[in-house]
């Protein structure tokens, strides 16, 4: 049985819910769909934040290799510090396939010390 529901929020992108405009969602989803909103958002995409968003699609064509692996991880990492609190990020890993990098984040949801991982595709830009 699942325990009491700690977040509450939109579902991104904005989609119809059964009982609601837009979809709501909790807990992990809700923080998969910030990850998610967070890594595709490309840095200085937003006018009034031109600091949040990451490099990652820049990445796409890049070697995939020990450097473009701590990059990522760096970069990440450092994101999550800063814009989602509710996680602590334990690795970052990254896999090239052809037009699109896979990201896959392992974190501890730090309200209920659940792990979670989120699998994040990023295409070329």
């Amino acid at each position: 049985m699942a325990g009491p529901i700690i977040y509450n929020g939109i579902k991104y992108p904005f989609q119809k819910g059964r009982t609601s405009l837009p979809a709501s969602v909790t807990d992990d989803e809700l923080i998969k769909d910030s990850l998610l909103q967070l890594i595709l958002t490309m840095s200085g995409e937003r006018v009034m934040r031109p600091e949040f968003g990451s490099n990652a699609p820049s990445f796409v064509f890049e070697n995939n290799g020990e450097v473009l692996g701590n990059l990522l991880r760096s970069e990440i990492q450092g994101l999550v510090a800063k814009y989602e609190p509710r996680i602590q990020v334990m690795d970052v890993r990254s896999e090239q396939r052809r037009s699109e990098v896979i990201i896959t984040i392992v974190y501890i949801v730090l309200a209920t010390r659940q792990p979670g991982v989120a699998s994040i595709p990023v295409p070329a830009p």
